[in-house]
């Protein structure tokens, strides 16, 4: 049987998105048959039979490491032959004794919900569950618009809890997110509520029909939403835990600060007056530059990382940081970037920026633009070389910044990217082929990752690369200065 990445979203959503536009049926043939009856039996044989793991009723999220709920859901068509949503999307059980301690980030909602996968199949009447034919398959995150107010219908909930009116309970008490009935029917679905003797109806949160709708309309017209972490993270802290009606400017600032650390945490720190920053951090690289990354892992006491940001908090554990970011370098701008060179000393990657933003770009001008201000700041390469079986070694780490006649391509890709956008073309962007230095190329997660264009469409999220050809010449000129003036330093 294909095996998936569990600890990767993006790699659960690839694996389920085989059954798009099949049934399970279509897509096991005569290997899988109706093992699970009533309701719900559909989402069981998907973690049954396609995604091989037991079905449970865990408060965790049914793929925990990787911190993502499977839910399937009809869409039904109308007469008009639009998809929409068949009924409410029912989610985890209220335990009302639980749910009165925590506050909405510890909330068993947002604790198994926050990180959808959805698997909407076409409902026909009498058709065998083996035979619906899944029409959209997408991970799903809300959108902090959205989650502000599912927050507050949550709260709404807790505080009916808290009043010992968990029996008062009802649907209208809230707008995207509810608190839906949950049993046979009510008598028989009594329970408990703490701060009160009357039995309550047991309920569910659930997102409520109209929500949905929207949620499929945004996945059939524009894919994923944008999602903002700070504006999310913003929604989940703010008007709890002391920090009421923090603006959100505030709260960026203040984040921020909560995760950056310094390098000079003490000016002793310097070997002398005449030391720069510069060559203080370049200094803090030499004794460990031929150890590998396993190594300096080691030595540094480095725990938790992941393939995609080793080597970034490899180079960061060097300087003495464990914070998300440096703060002399956000006071400066500096770009650090770990670069791995390959075992045949090749450059396989082109380096990325920041998605470019469509409606602010075509608003600028060169000198008030992002690129610019990244390019006319420094960078700090730490390089990695390959030696065997996966495993690099650190080889050097230095600064550098772009030479005013290398900005020129720059400057003409931007002012060729700014105007291709202004006149709504998205598919002729500068390539690699075409330049030396930079190029233009989509950045989005997948094809359903979009962004809105000036002229109202959606477009592709793209973003402004060097070329690996570039950055390599940059190692290979610093490698041969550094090696003529080893070589003068030894004659003597």
């Amino acid at each position: 049987m294909e095996t998936y990445d569990l600890k990767s979203p993006e790699a659960i959503e690839a694996y389920a998105k085989q059954l798009q536009d099949k049934s399970l049926r279509q897509y096991f043939g005569n290997d899988v048959t109706q093992t699970y009856h009533g309701k719900g039996n559909l989402g069981q044989l998907l973690e049954s039979a396609f995604f091989n793991y037991a079905p449970n009723s865990k408060a965790e999220p049914d793929f925990m490491e990787a911190g993502v709920e499977l839910k399937s859901t009809p869409l039904k068509t109308t007469k008009k032959g639009a998809l929409v949503s068949k009924e409410r999307l029912v989610l985890n059980i209220i335990n009302y004794f639980e749910e009165v301690k925590v506050n909405f980030r510890n909330s068993s909602f947002w604790h198994k919900n926050q990180h959808l996968l959805l698997m909407f199949y076409l409902w026909e009447a009498d058709c065998p569950t083996l035979d619906y034919v899944f029409k959209i398959i997408s991970l799903w995150r809300f959108p902090a618009k959205d989650l502000k107010i599912i927050k507050d219908d949550w709260l709404t909930i807790q505080r009916k809890i808290k009043n010992g009116k968990a029996d008062e309970i009802t649907e209208g008490d809230t707008l995207y997110m509810a608190a839906c009935m949950k049993g046979r029917d009510k008598v028989s679905s009594q329970c408990d509520q703490p701060y009160s003797e009357k039995k309550a109806q047991r309920r569910a949160y659930s997102l409520k029909n109209k929500y949905m709708n929207s949620v499929i309309n945004t996945l059939l017209a524009t894919g994923k939403p944008d999602i903002d972490d700070e504006e999310i993270e913003w929604v989940l802290e703010s008007w709890e835990d002391g920090m009421a009606h923090e603006p959100f400017d505030a709260f960026k600032t203040r984040k921020k600060q909560d995760h950056t650390e310094a390098i000079i945490k003490n000016i002793k720190q310097y070997k002398d007056s005449q030391e720069t920053f510069e060559q203080y951090v370049e200094r803090q690289f030499i004794p460990y530059l031929g150890m590998t990354d396993r190594q300096i892992i080691e030595k540094k006491h480095i725990e938790k990382y992941n393939a995609k940001s080793k080597y970034a908090i490899i180079t960061k554990a060097i300087l003495g940081i464990s914070k998300d970011n440096i703060e002399e370098f956000e006071k400066a701008n500096i770009t650090m970037k770990a670069i791995r060179l390959s075992k045949t000393d090749r450059l396989e990657q082109h380096m990325s920026f920041p998605t470019i933003q469509y409606k602010e770009i075509v608003n600028e001008e060169w000198e008030d633009s992002q690129w610019y201000e990244t390019l006319n700041s420094k960078f700090f390469f730490a390089i990695y070389r390959e030696h065997d079986n996966d495993k690099y070694t650190l080889v050097d780490a230095f600064f550098w910044n772009m030479p005013g006649s290398d900005q020129t391509e720059a400057e003409r890709l931007w002012r060729d990217t700014r105007d291709k956008i202004r006149r709504g073309d998205f598919t002729h962007f500068g390539k690699a082929s075409e330049s030396n230095i930079c190029h233009v190329r989509p950045h989005g997660r997948d094809s359903h990752d979009l962004m809105q264009a000036p002229n109202g469409s959606f477009q592709k999220k793209y973003c402004f690369w060097l070329n690996s050809k570039y950055i390599k010449a940059v190692i290979d000129k610093r490698e041969e200065t550094r090696n003529h003036f080893e070589k003068s330093e030894s004659n003597i």
